[in-house]
């Protein structure tokens, strides 16, 4: 007996001590503390905003230098001196920055509109209220006081600068720099409930000098693969006079149209007027509901101009609705599984989003008048809109959820799911992921995801589909980081049958390897401040094995003076079209470069062979892309962009496609701007090349004219007022003809705090 109960206990042993590895693996890989903490003082304060720092409380706020040039070169003596402060208060942060230049008359600053700063000198401010490393939002100012705000997040490594909070700045240019002040309110951030908190923040400077650099509080370590992590830690002290607040946005949308057929003929003529309600409640600190009945889904921009006459798949456009765009980071994944440009006109919308120490969460439903749906596959895709047996649009519920929790800095993970469905038709997204930091240079992400889609009549017959489809999707993802190296590997695999009718995944029915491996040097050198080079590619198969697609890339990048920035390019390629391999090369270079303080430009040239998938030839390729940007004067902005895209076969054009995008903006201040926008699409076809004549035309041209007044007091408080008006070519009339032409006026105001 005694001999079974050494045994027992032995394997009792063996068991705590791989549970215990495990546990090791998973909780203490990347070691992200900060190693000490410095207090933000309170006051009680009110300071005016206006860029002087001349209010005494300034003071006694916390000083901090930014010692570090973080970029080209890595915790280097920075050129000029910049001093941040920081106080908390009992309505929200304050901060300013003192920054010396050595040239003032060769400060770049521009009068423009908000989140446009990418050629501006600016300082701006980083913080991650919840101390978890998986986001941080962003606020940037110009020494004009122009704002730029964004949101960050590890899960996918991107900067979202579609994200919008209510703040305050401004800043003043002197003779030897410029000063900036900034207000964030508690009610522009997510944070925790209790008085004393910690927040990672970055104080950050992007200087402009011969080279553009990088100035930080913090030092870098480039091996370690997050960025959020590397942020300092502070103690601040949250006294608010208010918890949450409610703001009710009435609009009003009037439009008058005239729509003319092929014939240059007047066949419509309307008045419309839009009214909506939007509601924002700020429950408290870290939980937001909106609402919105009969919403402004109106986009009064044109999109950027993009080249879409021979792509095989369709092209993700950005969202820029505001409804969607609030808190919007919080539903991000790997996998697209949550695009909501999907959802085109709602009638309703509703959304939720909160944070609780780890928990991250949020939902949102709403009904859409037209159900417009994107049949994947591993070739290619097609878009079809719902109709019932009238040819009346099928209206659709949308609904998403989303979770997420970190269970310590090192490891998250979270569930979604998206819903939509409409008469017969549904379709049912669920699924899991993981953000595993296993140390500090090494970062694994997984995701895995499930549909369930019924399909109406409709797409059954038109895209051989079955009634009830079930398919999977998943994607790993491992990123490894050295102070010089940096590389990838990722696999995925989508079903045949999946689909994420939610989000945007338009290639289904193959698994997939992707890799790369980079290394990165710093030079120390007047002209050429870094340099990059490396391969990288992807292998793509169906689900059954049969080859699809393979490319291998051979790169370098490189930095330097006036904003230069110049990527060369070879891809190698191969791909399987119609049951035939075909192989081709492409060469390219990019080059970006500012020959003056206010002239700024983009080359883009490529040249090779490329598949026509319209025809399946194997034909000469070329793009040419070229874009101007010039400020004539500091609030005003001339922008044009030309892109030619070439397919030759036989010494024939089977396609010459050139897209025009021309924008004057005047800026007025920095709450009001006058633009015009031209844009024009043209596309040539030599027909005696194409195996189907009947679909396509010799000529085709589309033109649009939009003339827009802005002004924003607040990114909910806005005024618009514009003329538009599309061209179309008639090959009948061998002329372009006015296809509509509108006038229309956008109002929104915002009441705050009831």
């Amino acid at each position: 007996m005694e001999k079974a109960s050494t045994r027992t206990k032995t394997s009792l042993e063996v068991n705590e001590i791989m549970k215990n590895t495990l546990l090791a693996l998973f909780f203490s890989g990347a070691s992200f503390a900060n190693e000490s903490l410095s207090e933000v003082p309170y006051q009680d304060i009110k300071i005016n905003i206006d860029g002087a720092l001349s209010e005494a409380a300034w003071k006694d706020a916390l000083k901090i230098d930014l010692n570090y040039e973080v970029s080209p070169r890595i915790n280097a003596q920075p050129d000029v001196k910049t001093t941040a402060k920081i106080i908390s208060s009992n309505s929200g942060i304050y901060v300013s920055f003192e920054s010396e230049y050595q040239n003032t008359d060769k400060i770049k600053v521009f009068l423009k509109e908000r989140d446009l700063l990418d050629n501006d000198e600016k300082v701006g401010i980083s913080i991650d209220a919840f101390e978890t490393g998986k986001i941080a939002y962003k606020f940037f100012v110009n020494p004009l006081g122009v704002q730029e705000d964004s949101s960050f997040s590890e899960i996918t490594g991107e900067t979202k600068k579609d994200w919008d909070a209510e703040w305050l700045s401004s800043g003043q240019v002197l003779d030897n720099g410029y000063t900036t002040e900034i207000f964030i309110p508690y009610n522009s951030l997510s944070m925790p409930e209790n008085e004393e908190q910690v927040w990672n923040i970055n104080f950050e400077r992007i200087y402009y000098d011969s080279i553009i650099k990088t100035f930080s509080n913090s030092p870098v370590k480039r091996e370690i693969s997050c960025d959020i992590c590397q942020y300092s830690s502070y103690r601040v002290t949250v006294k608010k006079e208010s918890d949450g607040y409610l703001k009710i946005i009435p609009s009003l949308v009037a439009k008058k149209s005239t729509l003319r057929d092929a014939g240059d003929n007047i066949i419509d003529e309307t008045d419309d007027y839009e009214p909506s309600l939007d509601l924002k409640w700020r429950i408290n600190s870290s939980h937001t509901l909106n609402t919105t009945i009969n919403p402004d889904y109106s986009q009064v921009e044109y999109d950027d101009a993009l080249l879409e006459a021979n792509a095989k798949f369709a092209l993700n456009r950005p969202e820029k609705r505001t409804f969607f765009l609030e808190n919007n980071e919080y539903f991000l994944t790997s996998i697209d599984a949550v695009n909501t440009r999907s959802i085109v006109a709602p009638d309703y919308g509703l959304k939720f989003t909160g944070q609780h120490k780890s928990h991250t969460y949020g939902a949102f439903v709403g009904e859409d008048s037209e159900t417009n749906l994107l049949i994947p596959g591993n070739t290619g895709d097609e878009e079809v809109r719902l109709v019932d047996e009238n040819q009346e649009n099928i209206k659709s519920t949308a609904a998403v959820a989303r979770y997420r929790t970190d269970l310590n800095n090192n490891l998250s993970v979270g569930t979604i799911l998206t819903s939509r469905s409409g008469g017969d038709y549904s379709n049912v997204v669920t699924g899991v992921d993981t953000n595993w930091y296993i140390s500090d240079s090494l970062l694994l992400k997984s995701q895995y995801l499930h549909s369930e889609t019924k399909n109406p009549f409709s797409v059954q017959s038109e895209f051989n589909k079955d009634r009830k489809e079930q398919g999977k999707a998943y994607k790993v993802i491992l990123d490894y980081y050295t102070e010089d190296w940096e590389s990838f590997i990722d696999y995925s695999y989508f079903s045949a049958d999946f689909r994420a009718d939610l989000g945007f995944v338009p290639m289904v029915d193959y698994k997939e390897v992707n890799s790369g491996l980079f290394r990165n040097w710093v030079l120390e050198n007047q002209h050429i401040s870094s340099f990059k080079a490396g391969i990288d590619g992807y292998v793509t198969h169906t689900t059954q094995g049969d080859f699809l697609e393979k490319n291998i890339n051979y790169s370098a990048e490189l930095s330097g003076s006036n904003n230069l920035e110049v990527t060369a390019l070879y891809q190698d390629q191969s791909e399987n079209f119609d049951g035939e391999v075909l192989h081709f090369e492409k060469q390219s270079i990019n080059v970006d470069i500012a020959p003056l303080s206010n002239i700024f430009t983009s080359f883009e040239y490529i040249q090779g062979q490329a598949i026509d998938y319209v025809n399946g030839y194997l034909s000469d390729y070329d793009l040419k892309s070229l874009k101007l940007s010039w400020y004539p004067s500091k609030n005003i902005e001339i922008t044009s962009t030309y892109i030619n895209e070439n397919l030759v076969y036989e010494g024939s054009n089977t396609l010459d496609a050139k897209v025009y995008d021309i924008r004057l903006n005047y800026q007025f201040n920095r709450e009001s701007y006058l633009r015009l926008t031209w844009q024009n699409y043209r596309n040539i076809r030599d027909l005696a090349l194409y195996l189907d004549k009947d679909h396509f035309q010799e000529k085709e041209s589309n033109s649009g004219l939009q003339i827009v007044y802005a002004y924003k007091t607040s990114i909910d408080t806005v005024f618009y007022v514009g003329y538009s008006e599309l061209h179309s070519y008639n090959p009948n009339l061998d002329k372009d003809v006015q296809l509509n032409k509108n006038l229309f006026v956008k109002f929104s105001y915002a009441f705050d705090e009831f």
